[in-house]
């Protein structure tokens, strides 16, 4: 008898490791939080709008404080291309760019696009750095009666709180 294992013994070790690997997946994937997907679409939309805030804010340093008329100006120097909302999987930010007559501008992810996480429509959203400071006459999102009933994203889609520039625009929520 030799040491070496036959081929025919080292299958069933071969076979029991994916059998393993399969229900270690399974468990994976049935252990998730329902929202974890959600979670994560809203976080690269927000991602989507910080990067868009800073195109926009490096356009304007070039161009003596003005911002452009359309999103679509931006690229492709200051950005490579207009993002798509992970959650729409379109473009919603050119359709919820507004520039408006004071010289700022307000950035909106626009439609109800992330509804599962009860977020009203058009947000999350940013504003130009002047924008922020000023009075509103909106609600945020944890001042609509959904948000009063369910869970907020880990990061808030209101910019009430921040301190002026587009990467701050979106503020973490409190944590529940």
């Amino acid at each position: 008898m030799s040491d070496k294992a036959s081929p025919q013994e080292e299958a069933p070790q071969g076979a029991g490791f994916r059998i393993l690997l399969i229900v270690t997946l399974l468990l994976t994937l049935f252990t998730m939080r329902p929202g974890a997907v959600a979670n994560q679409k809203i976080g690269q939309c927000e991602g989507h709008l910080k990067s868009l805030g800073i195109a926009l804010e490096k356009y304007a340093y070039r161009h003596n404080g003005t911002y452009p008329d359309k999103l679509q100006e931006l690229v492709p120097d200051y950005i490579e291309a207009i993002p798509t909302c992970p959650a729409a999987r379109q473009d919603t930010y050119t359709p919820g760019y507004e520039k408006h007559d004071d010289g700022g501008y307000r950035l909106v992810c626009k439609g109800h696009n992330h509804g599962d996480l009860d977020i009203p429509a058009d947000y999350p959203r940013i504003n130009s750095p002047h924008l922020e400071n000023s009075p509103s006459e909106e609600k945020s999102p944890e001042e609509s009666p959904a948000a009063q009933e369910s869970p907020t994203p880990e990061e808030s889609p209101t910019p009430d709180d921040s301190n002026g520039t587009p990467e701050d625009s979106v503020q973490p929520a409190d944590p529940q």
